[in-house]
């Protein structure tokens, strides 16, 4: 027979407060273009050597393994161009101020809530801590990246200002059950 379960003990607002934080979300972006050309360039010739049948005798050199170190030594160089985003809801307050700051434009089909052009950057700037950014650094930056790197931020921002916080389930609990 199990204990009954308590229910948890009823907090006062302090309590409630002094755990209460904004929403929070991150992105890893590799920003050395070249390097990423070449690893997918590598990533690609190793795939293709995967699909050969491997060597049947130790005398055959395996093109693989020099395919895989040469990948790792890309990914090595890779390393120190990978940026974290990270980003921070904004409050109810500050961000109906940011809404209102950038209105749809009037007769333009792709604007919904707000100005498709002017809206994105504004969201990644006010939102993004680590790197802290402008709009002129945001729309700098995002001339360098490409199209999924851009949707990425801007799928980060997005996330810490509206996305969903679940309290995470433990597979481990779920099992022991």
């Amino acid at each position: 027979m199990t204990a009954a379960k308590k229910a948890p003990a009823p907090r006062s607002f302090e309590d409630v407060m002094g755990v209460a934080k904004p929403r929070e979300t991150e992105v890893t972006l590799c920003l050395a273009g070249d390097l990423a050309a070449k690893a997918d360039h590598l990533a690609e010739q190793l795939e293709l050597a995967d699909a050969r049948p491997a060597p049947t005798s130790l005398a055959e050199v395996d093109p693989r393994r020099e395919l895989e170190a040469e990948l790792e030594k890309v990914h090595q160089a890779m390393r120190p161009s990978n940026v974290v985003f990270r980003f921070q809801a904004l409050g109810r307050v500050a961000y109906s101020d940011l809404l209102a700051a950038h209105p749809p434009r009037l007769g333009v089909a792709d604007d919904g809530a707000w100005n498709n052009d002017t809206y994105p950057n504004a969201l990644i700037a006010a939102t993004c801590l680590e790197p802290a950014m402008t709009v002129e650094q945001v729309e700098q930056l995002t001339e360098v990246l490409n199209q999924r790197q851009r949707n990425e931020l801007w799928a980060a921002a997005w996330a810490a200002q509206v996305g969903e916080t679940r309290v995470p389930s433990s597979r481990a609990a779920s099992t022991t059950r």
